[in-house]
């Protein structure tokens, strides 16, 4: 495995774990709150600068799909 899915997994396991515990918690703990967000921030930040990256990179080895108006009726 690559170092860049390395850190896509990481922090996307990050953004999973933190929303079950959001989902999960019987009494939201406000000390942990500020932290938790900067954490998912930053990790969201991450997953989607790869996944963009993933994005233009398949772009350049897939043929783009052309709709023309038969396609679209």
């Amino acid at each position: 495995m690559s170092e860049k899915t390395e850190s896509f997994n990481k922090n996307y396991d990050i953004l999973k774990n933190i929303a079950e515990t959001l989902r999960t918690q019987r009494e939201p703990n406000i000390d942990e709150l500020i932290p938790m967000i900067e954490s998912a921030t930053q990790a969201y930040k991450i997953c989607q600068e790869r996944l963009e990256a993933v994005k233009i990179a398949l772009n350049q080895y897939l043929p783009q799909q052309e709709t023309t108006s038969a396609e679209e009726g």
